[in-house]
């Protein structure tokens, strides 16, 4: 459910920034010498597009390996078609969770690219604070012992 809401967001998200920068994109792909002119600005809207058209694969790709799973689990406890397919179900729920993470992942790197365009400073100072709040929490708990 939270995957299907990820890809909503980051489909909404890319309609939106595709609509904003579509006349600059129009601009600067149209000129008269018929070179592409690529300034820093037009390079950051295309990451903004690339990061969320990534995240709207990767979250996509998640609720279908969630779905899958939801078949496999959805069959009776104890019959061959359920035994058959338990290996396969465990490897989806592992990669449903590996490009959910990777779909918020993209949203969140969104961020400091967002403050590049509004500032072209604030940009780097937002991807380090975004990079150790990430590592922060990727790393915290480690060491504790896993829940009961």
């Amino acid at each position: 459910m939270s995957a299907t809401m990820t890809a909503s967001t980051a489909l909404l998200a890319l309609i939106g920034a595709a609509t904003l920068s579509a006349p600059s994109l129009h601009a600067s792909f149209s000129n008269t010498a018929g070179l592409p002119y690529l300034s820093a600005r037009l390079a950051l809207e295309l990451v903004l597009i690339a990061l969320l058209f990534a995240s709207i694969v990767s979250s996509a790709m998640a609720v279908r390996f969630y779905n899958h799973v939801g078949f496999i689990c959805g069959m009776p406890v104890g019959s061959d078609a359920r035994q058959h397919w338990t290996t396969a179900g465990t490897r989806y729920v592992r990669r449903a969770g590996i490009l959910y993470s990777w779909g918020l992942r993209h949203l969140i790197f969104v961020a400091p690219i967002l403050a590049s365009i509004v500032h072209p400073l604030a940009g780097p100072p937002a991807a380090i604070i975004i990079i150790v709040v990430m590592y922060g929490f990727d790393h915290r708990g480690v060491d504790e012992p896993p829940l009961p």
